[in-house]
């Protein structure tokens, strides 16, 4: 397997020298996001709905980067929660939470390590993650204005990560649908971000 990529770090860090805008709305995951018919669970018991083949490498990765991604949304959005007592950052934490498991199955039915497996909060295996979830966090705890400029800056990254691995896909309509679900996530958390900093 190749290494894990960071599709917009670059990207990232210079809107975080920039400054940001705005936020507020929360969305609530369905119970799949797989098929409509699925039955599939939160923490991807069921993951034998859809026939499985071999994945393309940038597919794989994509899945495990956006895995990753996903919990430094969650990881960042918990600290903020318990630094500024704010329930959009809780909110937001547990939907980032439901984020990450859609991911969980997708990776447990393509037989797909997990790259957050055992590891705590704060803990990456993608170098750049680890380094941007320090940057971030540390922007964050300044304050409050810089913690919504932080969650603003991380559903921006999101939701264009997510469109860079929606356009590497060719025939997976499962993993295109839980992508799409995840993008629709990251544009009403964003909302919320962007109405608070006005």
């Amino acid at each position: 397997m190749k290494p894990l990529r960071l599709a917009s770090t670059s990207a990232f860090l210079l809107l975080l020298q920039i400054g940001c805008s705005e936020t507020s709305s929360l969305e609530v995951a369905p119970a799949s996001w797989l098929r409509s018919d699925a039955s599939v669970t939160a923490d991807g018991a069921d993951v034998t709905l859809i026939e499985t083949t071999d994945l393309p490498p940038a597919v794989a990765d994509g899945l495990q980067f956006m895995r990753e991604e996903e919990k430094l949304a969650r990881d960042i959005y918990k600290a903020l929660a318990d630094k500024w007592k704010l329930r959009q950052f809780s909110n937001i934490a547990l939907s980032e939470q439901r984020h990450m498991d859609a991911l969980r199955t997708v990776l447990v039915r393509y037989a797909l390590k997990d790259p957050t497996e055992n590891n705590g909060i704060g803990v990456f295996v993608n170098s750049s993650l680890q380094s941007l979830y320090r940057q971030l966090l540390d922007k964050g705890l300044q304050s409050v204005t810089d913690a919504y400029q932080v969650g603003k800056l991380i559903e921006e990254t999101d939701i264009a990560d997510l469109d860079q691995h929606i356009r590497e896909l060719t025939t997976e309509s499962d993993i295109r649908r839980v992508y799409s679900n995840l993008r629709q996530g990251s544009l009403q958390h964003l909302g919320v971000f962007e109405r608070y900093l006005r």
